[in-house]
């Protein structure tokens, strides 16, 4: 059974960006590089979501979850 869109075609890439700061510290420079590449037509930025990583063998975090 095919669920959701499937894994799309070449023209569909993924970038990664690593901050070493909370990644709120720069959203400001995130957004003026989705700005940047949007307004350059190399592409389209459709999701850009910021990650924090939890402490290993902790519960770190974890009460923000919900």
């Amino acid at each position: 059974m095919e669920l959701g869109s499937g894994p799309g075609t070449r023209a569909r890439s993924m970038l990664l960006c690593f901050v070493e700061v909370d990644p709120a510290d720069a959203w400001d420079q995130v957004l003026g590089f989705v700005d940047e590449l949007d307004g350059s037509g190399l592409a389209k930025v459709v999701l850009a979501a910021p990650f924090i990583p939890t402490v290993v063998g902790t519960n770190t975090y974890t009460d923000q979850l919900w």
